[in-house]
Formats: C-alpha cells, structure tokens, sequence
C-alpha cells in the first residue's frame, strides 16, 4: 500500500511513465523484481495485478529437491541448484537491466526537451504581425525574465542545501552543543556470513567497551539491557536483526542515536557496514564500512578498525575530543576466546553458572588480558557455590586493573566492595554506574545490597523500579532473580498480598527457576498453605543438579527455616547430619540450633566436631563463636568471632550478618568491664 503500489501510482502518472521504451527498441517495467524464492501462485497474482503486466524479474533462487531459498555467493554444492543460475552472473545481470532502464528514461527526456525546443522557437516567431521594435524589445523582456528566474532557482536550491547544514543541525551537534551527553545504544551486528563465528556480538563488545571509555560525553547503554529488550522481543539469534528493531530497541531504551549494522561475506573477505541513525528522526548521521581476510580467521583486527572508525567520527569529528587512545579497543584478542565467552553468557543468563563458569574459564585461557571473561567466571563460580574458586577468579580480575577502561574501573570498584567491604560502599560504587547507565541491572544490584542491609523499604524501590522498566518495555526481565529479590523484600517487609501477585506473574515469566522456585516455597509456607509449599518443594529439588540425600535434606530445611517452621527444619537439619558424607552437615545442623536458640549446648557439640577436622574454617568458627556469646562467655566469644573474621576477610568477601555478631560481641565485652 505505501511503497509498492504507491511508486506504481506515481511512476504511471509523471512524465515518464510506468514502461520505458528500451535503447533496443523494446519496452520494460521501471519495477524490476529480484526473486529470491519461488512466491505463492496467489501472491504472484497479487503483484501483477497491481503491475498490470506478468511479473518477469531476475532470479536468485536456489532450487533443489526440497529447497526453496535464496542463492548465495558460495554454493557448497552448486551443481544441485537446477535453476543453474550463478549468484554473480546474477548481480551483472540486474546491474545492466537498470543501466538500460536509466537509459530509456535519459532517452525519453532528452527527445521531450528537444520537441519542447522546436516548439519555443514556433512559437517565438508566430506573431509576424509584431512590429520589429516590439519583438526585440519582448525578447529582451524574456531573457532578462529567464535570467532572473533562473537566479531565484538557483539561490533557493542553494538554500534548500545549506539550510539543514545551518539551522538542522543533527543530533550530536545540538546534545553537545548544550553540553548534554548523548545517550547511545549499539545493537550486535546482523549476521549474514552462515558463519558459526559471531561476529556481530563481538562488534557490538567492543564499541561498548571503549565508548563506555567517556562517560561524562556518552551514555553508552549496558549489553544485558540490550540483550532484555531483543529477546523480550522474540530475538535469540542475532542473524536476524532487522532494522525496525533496533529503532524500537533504541527507543524503547530512551536513546538519542543507535548504531546497527551487517555483516557479510565476500568470497574470502569479510564486510562490516555499520549505521548511526537518529532515534527520533530515523535519518542516518553516518555510514561506516570496513572489510578485510584472515588465513586463520581471527577477524578481530578488522573489528577493531570498524571501532576505530566510528569512534573516531563520535569523540574526535563531532565531539571534538583530544588525545582519544585507541590502544584499549580490542575487548580481546582473540575471536575464539570470544566465542567461548558467548557460550558462557548464554548459558549464564539459563542460570547454568557451573556450566558457565567452565566457557568463561577457557575463554580466559585463550586470553589471559580478557577482563570481563575473568569477572564473569568469578560471578558464576560464586553462585554455583564454588566460593573458594570465585575468590581465586575475583582476585585475578581485580589484578588486572592498570589495562581496564575507566567503565570496568568501576566494576572493579563494586566487586571489591562486595568482597572486601560493607554493602554501603557497594551502594556507592552502584550509584557510580547508575550514572553512566541508570538500567534495570544495576537497579537489582541495588536492591539485593539493601536486602543485606535488611534495609527492605530501600530494597523494594530499586526492585520495583527495575520491574517498572521492563514492563514499560513491554518485555519480561532477563533473569528471574529480579522477582525473587523483591519476592524476598516483600516477604521480610510483611507485604504478603504484593509478594502474591508477584509470583503469579513470575510464574508465566520464568517457570523453571530454581531460585524462584525457592521464594515460592517460603511464600507458601508463610501463607500456610501447605499443599502448593510442597508441590514446590517437590519442583525446587527436581531443578538441584546433583544433589545427594543429606544435600536435599539440608536444602528442606533451609526452606522449612526460612519461613518459620523450626520444628520441621530441625526434623530435615537432624536427618542431613546423621546420614550426611562430611562434617558439613553436622555443622549446618549445629548452626541451626545455635542461632535459633533451640539447643545452643547440643550445637555447640556438633559445631566443634567439624572444628577438630578443619580448625581454620572461618565460617565454622564463627558458628562456635556466636555459640559462645549465648552461653555469655563474652570474651572467648570475641576473640573466636575476630579469627573468625579476619579469615574471613583474608580468603573471603564481606557478610552483613557476621559483622553484626561481631560488633555485638565488642559490645559485650566492653560492656562487662
């Protein structure tokens, strides 16, 4: 309706027409179709009804047994196409059927101008009646008409091409102009190559990454509430990327200008066209294209100068930045150490961390300078339960400081909070980041921060906001731990009714959940309602990978303590104790019964047996500390929670809890003297 038949309508009405007599003396259609699939009897109806003529065009069909779809430059197995077309002779076909349909139209218009001279100079001297003053004094009149009409042409053709360069000045110009950053999504590239490599996420880490360099200029948009949006919208392969949606993406994030892109191969070579569009205007403010080889295929280095180009043009053209180094582009060096990082982050975001965590570790070993490889590994070997490892892995990421932007500084400086600090300076390094991208992710960091702090009025702002985002996207959150954090703020606030009506829209989100599933559990429990509590419990233990039966059993009765239900959590604690492979469980129950005060001496017994076996544990330490204090044994107490504490600090991350206890214990004994 608005393009094909509108151009028919058109092209059939102004001076040309809709069929152009050819320099060979035949007639052509100025709609020239280029098939790249066999249509639908009904749709080829369609078209040449409104063309008015049959629907003849150039084929790029590949058609086999079976096989219906576009032609590409490289067959595998040309021979098996029985249309026996060949992509390039293809391409040389459209291109010398448009220079003939060019040359009809130059034709036809240069035989009207030459008829419509004939017809001036008839005209001209028609009038012989005229006297002979009168004709030159009109043709005098004439030319001096023709001139000044053609100089008013001039001058408003000119205007009409230097105006927007005057007054329309683009995007970046009026944002920086007013000293107002520019906020920008970059979208992964669209991926046209049928290669397994994914080139167009590489290309969209790597702007990231260095333009998120200059935070005080850009508001560089994060990968994972791109990731959100994309997939909120049905996309999960990123071949497939149009441009409607990377406009719908950009707007949706509130950004002034997105980048886009393809990527296709040339024979050997590949290409990378990327566009800047303008968000609300939709007009393209600059094109970009570089292509290059790889014997080996690492096409990083062409990557890079593609990042190089459009940084260039944003920070030094427009922005007018000095002394812009391009020695941090590359987010790694190596596209297989990239690729491995892809298989980590999509198994990550299905909350595989175990699984994950290997690809980031490979990733890694490919390239020991890949920072966010390394951060990663650390963040999903910390919620697979592996601490010991994730301290290992937090440590290497914060040792590679003196090569990270100022963006990864800034992670760096939150991850550090968590594991070395209170969560109030994580607070703070969170507000840093929410300054260069105030996105949902951040928002639930925030959130489970104020959680620690037990500070659940905080909490349920950041997380409802968060929620707010998504939905005014029109999308569902890219992890289910954005409902269990609020579900668990909700639950500790007393706001049972809001915690309901969450998990029945968690449920239709993220069905699988095993964290969800948890909050579930205590909610039910909570509400009473003991036939849904072990419907999910029964759900929760069937999404534990590899659980042995004093794990399962420990696992009840974390759910059954939680909620409240100490009898049963001691019933499920005891049973993981006696049957339990390792002194753990023996602790796990001790623990219970000190801190809920049901049998402090019986746990203080079941504490000091796993001590005998692993005496520098601090986490069993501190059990046996907190133990002491109830017995009122102040002065052991503290000295045992202080070991406990500084262990902690020297292998392990901060825990809100056990400062607590601490400062409780210093009281005490401050107290008693």
């Amino acid at each position: 309706q608005h393009e094909f038949k509108a151009f028919i309508e058109e092209a059939s009405a102004d001076q040309f027409g809709l069929k152009v007599k050819l320099p060979n003396g035949n007639v052509a259609s100025r709609v020239l179709p280029v098939r790249i699939h066999d249509l639908d009897p009904e749709d080829i109806k369609l078209c040449e009804s409104v063309l008015g003529s049959v629907l003849r065009g150039v084929e790029f069909v590949y058609k086999s047994a079976g096989i219906n779809r576009p032609l590409r430059a490289l067959e595998e197995k040309p021979h098996d196409n029985i249309n026996g077309t060949i992509y390039r002779d293809q391409i040389n076909k459209v291109a010398l059927a448009i220079k003939e349909i060019i040359q009809g139209l130059k034709a036809k218009a240069a035989g009207e101008a030459k008829e419509a001279g004939v017809h001036e100079k008839i005209s001209q001297y028609a009038d012989t009646g005229r006297p002979a003053f009168k004709q030159k004094f009109m043709g005098i009149f004439n030319r001096r008409v023709i001139s000044v009409i053609m100089i008013a042409a001039i001058l408003i053709i000119a205007a009409i091409l230097i105006y927007p360069k005057i007054f329309k000045r683009d995007i970046l110009e009026k944002l920086s102009s007013k000293g107002e950053r520019i906020s920008l999504v970059i979208l992964p590239f669209e991926n046209m190559t049928n290669d397994t490599i994914r080139y167009g996420e590489m290309i969209q880490a790597n702007l990231i990454s260095f333009l998120s360099d200059y935070p005080k200029d850009l508001r560089v948009h994060e990968e994972e509430s791109i990731k959100g949006v994309l997939e909120g919208n049905g996309v999960t392969n990123y071949a497939s990327i149009k441009p409607s949606l990377g406009l719908l993406t950009a707007r949706k994030l509130n950004a002034d200008v997105y980048i886009s892109g393809t990527v296709i191969r040339l024979s050997n070579n590949i290409r990378f066209l990327a566009n800047m569009t303008d968000t609300k205007t939709k007009e393209i403010i600059k094109s970009f294209t570089t292509e290059g080889t790889s014997e080996d295929g690492n096409f990083i280095p062409v990557i890079d100068t593609l990042t190089k180009k459009v940084a260039d043009y944003i920070l030094i053209t427009r922005l007018k930045k000095k002394n812009v180094e391009f020695d941090k582009v590359t987010t790694t060096k190596s596209y297989l150490a990239y690729q491995y990082f892809i298989q980590g982050k999509d198994l990550y975001y299905k909350e595989q961390y175990a699984k994950a965590a290997e690809w980031f570790k490979k990733a890694a070993g490919e390239d020991t300078n890949f920072v966010w490889a390394i951060r990663f590994a650390a963040i999903a070997l910390h919620n697979s339960g592996s601490e010991n490892q994730a301290v290992k892995w937090g440590e290497k990421f914060q040792s590679k400081r003196d090569i990270m932007n100022e963006n990864q500084k800034l992670y760096a400086d939150y991850d550090y909070a968590c594991s070395h600090q209170t969560p109030n300076e994580a607070i703070a390094a969170l507000r840093q980041l929410q300054q260069n991208d105030d996105q949902p992710p951040v928002r639930r960091s925030l959130g489970s921060k104020y959680i620690a702090l037990q500070q659940y009025d905080k909490a349920i702002i950041e997380l409802e906001k968060a929620l707010e985002m998504y939905k005014k996207w029109g999308i569902k959150p890219l992890g289910a731990d954005y409902y269990g954090f609020l579900g668990q703020a909700y639950n500790n606030a007393g706001l049972y009714k809001k915690e309901k009506k969450l998990f029945r829209k968690a449920e239709q989100d993220f069905h699988e959940s095993r964290a969800l599933t948890r909050r579930q559990v205590v909610f039910a429990l909570t509400e009473k309602d003991t036939i849904t509590a072990n419907k999910y419990i029964k759900k929760y233990l069937s999404l534990i990978e590899g659980g042995n039966e004093a794990a399962i059993a420990a696992n009840v009765g974390d759910l059954y303590g939680e909620a409240g239900f100490l009898d049963k959590a001691e019933e499920y604690y005891r049973k993981a104790s006696e049957i339990g492979p390792n002194v753990f469980f023996q602790y796990v129950f001790g623990w219970f019964l000190i801190l809920t005060d049901r049998n402090i001496n019986e746990g203080m017994d079941l504490v000091q047996k796993a001590l005998t076996k692993y005496p520098d544990n601090y986490v069993y330490l501190h059990a046996k500390g907190w133990g002491l204090y109830k017995q009122g044994k102040y002065q052991e107490a503290l000295d045992t929670l202080q070991k406990s504490w500084d262990l902690r600090r020297k292998y392990d991350g901060y825990d809100h809890r056990e400062f607590l206890h601490l400062q409780e214990a210093k009281k005490a004994v401050e107290g008693k003297k």
